[in-house]
């Protein structure tokens, strides 16, 4: 168990998180980002957006956190069967990377989920914006 201060352990699972998604071999700097960016630059970017923070206070000074995090993945491509199977190649890639990495490199977690994807697409100007949501929990412990 590791006594950080709240703010600290939050930022260091977002740092976490955001280094594990660009481990995905489709990814590189700049693709992942938390917070948000109004026109991403990249075809093929991933939003990490903090959902909710759920504690439970197990003894004196003991807090267990379940936070859920939003991944937000955003591909604009083509209309074609093999672009949708090309944007289910690129979700895969980063459930690979948070299932092959759950403590996310970092002592205080414990492990990390992944709940549940959406998908859906809109028509966009320059093609198909392919969107996925991909929902995690990160079980982590602090004092």
């Amino acid at each position: 168990m590791t006594d950080i201060a709240y703010g600290t352990f939050m930022k260091g699972i977002i740092n976490a998180l955001q280094t594990t998604l660009l481990g995905a071999s489709s990814f590189s700097s700049g693709q992942a980002y938390f917070g948000w960016v109004e026109n991403p630059s990249d075809v093929l970017n991933v939003r990490i957006n903090l959902v909710e923070d759920n504690i439970e206070n197990t003894g004196v000074n003991v807090h267990i956190h379940y936070i859920v995090y939003e991944l937000q993945l955003r591909w604009i491509g083509g209309r074609e069967e093999t672009d949708v199977e090309t944007f289910m190649d690129y979700v895969g890639e980063l459930v690979d990377e948070i299932e092959d990495t759950p403590k996310l490199g970092l002592s205080y977690i414990q492990d990390t989920t992944v709940d549940r994807t959406s998908w859906s697409r809109t028509p966009d100007a320059q093609g198909l914006l392919h969107t996925g949501v991909i929902y995690i929990t990160v079980r982590g412990m602090r004092n």
